[in-house]
């Protein structure tokens, strides 16, 4: 029984240690597997019923490391419990191990940092030592102690184990934050060798190389990653590697490698660069001569205003020079000169500003360019260049006044700088010869005068002056001015032959007839199978006219038949002169024949009423007195503002007096000393009357006609002619206010006398030189309704002068319609049609406006202004209309002839069309002209740059826009111009911005190469 019972207890005792066994070793084959709950549940049941003290301690630490595994919370006091029970356990010495690692796997490196630093490394294999040294390294970095990190990091790198390329990877990066760059090479080229860090070292390894300026490194390490397709999808910051290639590059002036990187480094910057770069990336391409690239990037770095916008302005500007483009250069140059940082580049600029100015023919701002740069810098080696360049400026400038006040200033004139004072004087004063400002014109002539450089110049500034002399009536000083000109017996010359005609004409308005002749003839004679016949046909004609004053019918015959078979632009009035002189020659048959055609053919001749009136007259002269009055009614009726009419009455009233039918005859009479009783045919009207009156038995009826007539025409020493020639005194000493309240008196004072009526012009006239328009409108309207003076064409320019500045286009039209009807004289007539001209291009009749404009640039003898004007408005009307090919003809034509403000206006009005048509470098080219052909109409030239301007910001030239933009700021003085230039900088400035928003967001979308 006792054995069977002790045999019964050994058995419950292998039974119970078999199952504690099976606890743990479930617990052990649990944990190999990683099922760290379910083995942890194991090694519990285990701790709580096995016997094996060893086993149990296992189990302890089993547990405890479950526990970490699990991130249970109470892993760690676990552990740290395992660790100060049983402190000489095997397992102890890995326990801290174990903590750190599970607590760097959490990322409480301040924990992992502790624990690690306390496992036993001596019970540590090699990998695990090391993974220690690495994660102390990491936690240690982690938590910003950098020189614990660095010294367990290269703890870490000793071994070859997992963590080798990691450790020197946090080495080598640890070594670049401290520019320890020899370290970092070391480093970080081990760490490359792991696929891990072969993309991601790199930067750092170039950025070292870079930093050391180990530039032939940089190259050849980059030089590995040029295939930008493949590296730009696994390498880090691959486009910062091109960059600092591309730098090195340029820092070794290996300009084509710097090239070469710096596009890499642009496909994946995109626009995104510092301005450094772009302008080195410009530089490049400048030296290697690539223009267009270097093009762009200097203007893209020119438009900030700093150092290297200076530099990029100034090689701009040396690259449009050796591209021609000279009006490019000009603003590149002149953002260049005005930035201050770099004062010899500023020097060399402001030279090459004024010689590109010159080179592209703007003569006058080079003239203002080369003159401060001689004054700013006086001991600059380009001055010797600036004075040559300065003297053919002044040759060559159309900008004539601004020459001639720079050459007057200058002491110890050259040679050549005398020539050029010659030509300016000279060209300026035909200038203002065109405008008729005469006086002036003369000024400048004389000073053309002082230096006879040129022997042409010397003639032309001769002929011009006295024609300046000859326009102003001083005829005896124009004919000793033209005697000079033919004196140089310089008959190649163009203004030898022209000085005959102008001293013939002299002569001619001197009614020296016979010289004139000489001089006419000469003329005449030296043009009669020439082409080009400038005043041949005005000249025939005068040259007629002195022999019919010298009674040389014959010959003047010839002259006026010369006219008519060359179809002569004035056949009218050659008709009507033959008319008179065959008249003279007792012909009556073949002047009333020549008379006839006038009459018959040219209806709206101005002489056609003279040649009514001379066939009439030579009709009663052959007693043919019935046909005659057929005549002279003709003149009454049809012309009722003809200055013949009190002559029709005169001439009218004989042929009734001869035909004894004497009714009419006294009407005649009474009709002439009623309405032009101040006429010149009102004293043989008076005896005509009396004779009349006599004879009808009316006698008693000539006495108050006796009286009107003396009191129309009183003698000299008789008050009321004391009283409006002193009022006429006043007029004409400029007294026009004072003027006005004697003529006023005087209309008071003689209410009833005819002479009223030219004291109410007179009154009219000096409200119209106060320019009170209205109250002289008033009263030439009331002259046109009385119709009782002789100035009747003055009164009807008035009213259509002052009704153009009105505004009454129309009313303006009827008038200078009235002028042109009456017009007596050439001057007459072209005052009508400039007026008309005006009216009706305000108007907007174009079909009208187009018929005087034609009148005006074919009859001849219209002054340059009127000529300038009529070529010009056919081009706006044309403009006007659409007809853009027609409009830029005439403005061609205008530009060519005028050198006014016409001529300003339509160098304007053609870069506008090409403008509008966006040819923008067409407008560009014309508008550059602007300055040199019309550069003192400042509102004009101001209004052209601003186009200017648009034309660039059409052609995407921000650079050059902003440039002209602000030369008009800076130069112009016109308000109106100022304000639209400011606005447009404004304009100019958001595109820049909006450009720079845009280049910013596409830089967004570039893929910059791996992580960033």
């Amino acid at each position: 029984m006792s054995f069977l019972a002790l045999g019964s207890l050994s058995a419950q005792s292998t039974l119970h240690q078999n199952n504690e066994n099976q606890y743990y070793r479930f617990g052990l084959e649990l944990f190999d597997k990683q099922k760290f709950s379910a083995a942890r549940e194991q090694f519990e049941r285990y701790i709580a019923v096995g016997t094996d003290e060893i086993k149990k301690a296992d189990s302890e630490y089993y547990v405890a490391y479950c526990a970490l595994n699990l991130n249970n919370p109470d892993g760690t006091q676990l552990i740290s419990d395992f660790v100060a029970k049983r402190p000489n356990h095997p397992k102890a010495s890995k326990a801290y191990y174990n903590l750190g690692v599970n607590a760097f796997e959490s990322k409480d490196f301040a924990t992992a940092n502790k624990y690690l630093k306390l496992a036993n490394t001596s019970v540590l294999d090699n990998n695990e030592r090391s993974e220690t040294n690495f994660k102390i390294a990491y936690s240690a970095f982690s938590l910003n102690k950098k020189a614990e990190a660095i010294e367990y990091f290269d703890l870490a790198k000793q071994q070859d184990s997992p963590y080798y390329a990691d450790a020197n990877y946090y080495a080598g990066f640890l070594a670049y934050l401290d520019a320890n760059y020899d370290k970092v090479l070391v480093d970080l080229k081990r760490a490359e060798a792991s696929p891990k860090y072969q993309f991601r070292v790199p930067i750092m390894i170039t950025s070292a190389y870079f930093k050391q300026k180990r530039y032939g490194e940089v190259l050849a390490y980059a030089g590995k990653f040029k295939d930008i397709a493949t590296e730009s999808r696994r390498m880090d910051y691959l486009y910062q590697i091109y960059q600092m290639a591309g730098e090195s590059a340029y820092s070794q002036e290996r300009y084509e490698e710097a090239i070469e990187f710096y596009g890499l480094y642009r496909q994946i910057a995109g626009k995104s660069i510092t301005e450094e770069t772009l302008y080195r990336i410009a530089y490049s391409n400048f030296v290697l001569g690539n223009a267009e690239p270097a093009i762009e990037d200097f203007k893209r770095v020119g438009l900030k205003e700093d150092t290297l916008a200076q530099l990029a302005s100034y090689y701009l500007g040396q690259l449009y020079v050796e591209k021609e483009n000279y009006l490019f250069a000009i603003a590149a140059f002149d953002k260049a000169s005005k930035l201050p940082f770099d004062e010899k580049i500023q020097e060399e600029s402001s030279f090459n500003y004024a010689k590109v100015n010159f080179e592209a023919k703007k003569y006058s701002i080079a003239i203002g360019a080369l003159d401060r740069f001689i004054k700013k810098y006086p001991t600059s080696s380009y001055v010797p260049e600036a004075n040559n360049l300065l003297s053919e400026a002044f040759l060559n400038t159309n900008d004539f006044l601004r020459a001639i006040t720079f050459i007057e200033r200058i002491e110890n004139k050259t040679d050549r700088v005398k020539e050029a004072y010659q030509k300016v004087t000279f060209y300026k004063g035909t200038e203002y010869f065109n405008t008729a400002k005469y006086k002036t014109a003369i000024q400048l002539f004389d000073k053309s005068l002082k230096f006879r450089v040129d022997k042409d110049l010397e003639a032309g500034a001769l002929f011009w002056k006295a024609e300046a002399q000859a326009t102003s009536r001083s005829y005896a000083q124009a004919i000793s001015s033209y005697q000079k000109v033919i004196d140089t017996r310089n008959r190649n010359s163009e203004y030898y032959l022209k000085a005959n005609y102008g001293m013939g004409y002299a002569y001619y308005n001197t009614q020296d007839y016979a010289r004139a002749r000489v001089y006419l003839k000469r003329y005449v004679d030296a043009l009669q199978n020439k082409k080009d016949r400038l005043n041949y046909d005005d000249a025939i004609l005068r040259l007629a006219d002195c022999y019919y004053v010298d009674k040389a019918y014959a010959t003047a015959i010839s002259y006026y038949q010369r006219a008519i078979d060359n179809n002569n632009p004035n056949v009218d009035y050659a008709y009507f002169q033959k008319g008179v002189v065959r008249d003279f020659q007792n012909k009556s048959d073949e002047a009333i024949q020549a008379l006839d055609i006038v009459i018959n053919r040219f209806s709206q001749s101005r002489y056609f009423d003279d040649a009514v009136y001379k066939k009439s007259q030579i009709q009663l002269e052959a007693n043919e007195f019935r046909a005659s009055i057929i005549g002279f009614t003709r003149v009454i009726e049809r012309l009722s503002q003809s200055p013949f009419i009190p002559y029709a009455y005169e001439s009218r009233a004989l042929a009734y007096f001869n035909l004894n039918e004497l009714d009419k005859a006294e009407e005649d009479y009474k009709t002439i000393l009623n309405k032009y009783v101040t006429s010149k045919v009102a004293n043989s009207a008076l005896l005509g009357l009396q004779n009349t009156l006599k004879l009808n038995n009316k006698v008693l009826e000539f006495d108050q006609y006796l009286t009107k007539y003396r009191s129309a025409n009183p003698d000299n020493e008789s008050l009321e002619t004391i009283e409006l020639e002193a009022a006429k005194n006043k007029y004409f000493s400029g007294e026009y206010s004072a003027a006005i309240g004697a003529f006023a008196d005087y209309e008071k004072s003689y209410a009833e006398s005819p002479l009223r009526h030219q004291a109410k012009f007179f009154r009219a006239e000096s409200h119209y030189r106060l320019s009170e328009n209205d109250k002289a409108l008033t009263i030439y309207y009331e002259l046109d309704r009385e119709s009782e003076i002789a100035d009747m064409d003055v009164v009807f320019q008035r009213i259509g002068e002052l009704q153009i500045k009105a505004g009454d286009f129309q009313e303006a039209a009827n008038y200078y319609s009235k002028l042109e009807g009456i017009a007596r004289s050439k001057r007459q007539e072209n005052d009508a049609w400039v007026g008309l001209l005006d009216a009706y291009f305000k108007l907007g009749d174009y079909t009208k406006m187009r018929v005087y404009a034609n009148n005006i640039l074919t009859k001849g003898s219209i002054s340059q202004d009127a000529t300038n004007r009529a070529q010009l408005y056919l081009a706006k009307s044309a403009y006007s209309e659409g007809d853009f090919d027609e409009a830029i003809d005439q403005l061609l034509s205008t530009i060519n002839a005028a050198k006014d403000q016409y001529g300003a206006e339509a160098q304007y009005l053609l870069g506008k069309i090409f403008f509008q048509q966006k040819q923008y470098q067409q407008s560009l080219n014309t508008l550059f002209e602007f300055s040199e052909n019309f550069g003192e109409y400042d509102e004009w030239l101001g209004k052209a740059f601003l186009l200017v301007a648009d034309n660039y910001i059409a052609l995407d030239e921000l650079f050059q826009a902003k440039g002209t933009v602000n030369s008009i700021i800076e130069n112009s003085t016109v308000e109106s111009v100022l304000a639209e230039a400011k606005t447009k900088l404004a304009e100019i400035e958001k595109l820049e911005a909006a450009l720079a928003e845009k280049e910013a967001s596409q830089d967004t979308t570039q893929n910059k190469g791996g992580n960033q």
